[in-house]
């Protein structure tokens, strides 16, 4: 990466040496940094607008937003770091559900979906998996096509078998997430912060406050948001909303990538329990936990893009740019169209959201046969990434992941 990146920044009067620093410093300072300081600016001109002092930023992916938003705001009224997923929110709500078909309504779209990634989706954490898969004779990386899913017999099965544990863990999620928005104080007319993308966490979190009765008006503020749910509150993304949604695809290309330069060093939150009167967040164990090498990786992009937003929170020239969004920019475009060397420094990450998926291929095109490429790609959370590590070659890679899209 040393070709990829200058070594000396300069803004207004001031300069940063990149010297001696890492390659993940150097894209976290140049890359993730602009990114994070425009979104901030962003976030506090629009909280300001608002009149909005409460603001909850979600784990995993509002840690760095938050330092970001303490760095450049440090005199904002109320801030806080909240434990929520997908998972805890919408779990909470699946009791309410009448039989298999309504269970799936919480479910975010994917191609194809795992048996694990169905068994994460009604609450069982990855032992438990492992274990409903071992009494049950279950394949946990059989994938269910999305739109058959409603009427898949395997789909069915499964729920079938856990029903009754379902409704009961569920109910148990319940009384126990109206506790924790009691412990934080989320009542009344609050901010959130997260990532975005389609709006399912709010619509769980204004779901859960119109069935529990609580006095809650959320409003989101994302990186993106198209809501794919009938949200009640403002839902506001910083680089597309649904009105103009010329940057989405844009930015979803590399949706994997973007969630982890934000995220903690820390499991997406499973639940809620109660210890001592008081109820706590439960996390499933950190996907690097035990990797040291990675997390030196995310620790040190995470640092660079910090000492950017300092850098320019003290340069009289940064404030003069008038659009926002193009702080964005050279990281969006290095998720369109990656050089080899960004290839390289993802290779070594994956998600593990039911079973395990990298962002980029993990052998050379010879060795794929061609249905397992087509399930790789499809299951990539960088896509235009994954074909460049395939193919190698300079190639529009965008271009095709958009009609890919279409």
């Amino acid at each position: 990466m040393k070709n990829a990146v200058t070594r000396t920044v300069a803004r207004g009067s001031g300069t940063y040496s990149l010297k001696e620093r890492s390659e993940y410093f150097n894209f976290g300072f140049q890359y993730f940094g602009p990114f994070l300081y425009g979104f901030t600016k962003w976030l506090s001109a629009r909280l300001s607008e608002e009149g909005l002092t409460n603001v909850f930023f979600f784990s995993r992916d509002g840690y760095m937003m938050q330092k970001a938003f303490e760095l450049l705001e440090p005199d904002f009224p109320k801030t806080k770091y909240v434990y929520f997923s997908r998972k805890s929110l919408r779990q909470s709500l699946l009791w309410k559900c009448d039989g298999f078909s309504e269970s799936l309504r919480y479910l975010t779209y994917e191609n194809f979906i795992s048996v694990g990634r169905l068994l994460d989706y009604y609450g069982y954490g990855e032992a438990e998996r492992v274990s409903v898969a071992e009494q049950y004779g279950l394949d946990l990386t059989e994938d269910l096509p999305w739109n058959t899913l409603s009427g898949n017999e395997t789909a069915k099965h499964v729920y079938g078998l856990l029903s009754e544990d379902i409704a009961r863990r569920s109910r148990e999620q319940y009384d126990l997430l109206e506790g924790y928005l009691d412990a934080i104080g989320m009542t009344g007319r609050v901010a959130i912060v997260d990532i975005g993308w389609i709006g399912s966490m709010q619509y769980a979190l204004e779901e859960f406050a119109r069935m529990s009765g609580r006095d809650l008006t959320v409003s989101g503020f994302y990186v993106g948001m198209n809501p794919e749910n009938p949200v009640t509150g403002l839902a506001e993304g910083y680089l597309y909303n649904k009105d103009d949604l010329t940057l989405r695809k844009s930015l979803l290309c590399f949706f994997g990538g973007l969630e982890k330069l934000f995220q903690s060093l820390e499991g997406s939150t499973d639940g809620y329990v109660r210890e001592n009167g008081t109820v706590v967040p439960t996390c499933a164990a950190y996907e690097y936990e035990g990797d040291t090498r990675i997390q030196g990786f995310i620790k040190e992009w995470q640092q660079g893009a910090l000492d950017f937003v300092a850098f320019a929170k003290d340069d009289p020239s940064a404030g003069k740019v008038r659009d926002l969004r193009d702080w964005a920019m050279p990281l969006v475009e290095f998720g369109k169209s990656p050089p080899l060397w960004g290839v390289k420094l993802f290779s070594f990450f994956y998600n593990v959201d039911g079973t395990k998926q990298y962002f980029v291929a993990q052998k050379p095109l010879w060795k794929y046969g061609p249905k397992e490429l087509v399930h790789d790609l499809s299951n990539s959370v960088w896509k235009t990434g994954f074909m460049k590590s395939v193919l190698k070659v300079p190639f529009p890679y965008f271009k095709i992941y958009d009609i890919l899209r279409k």
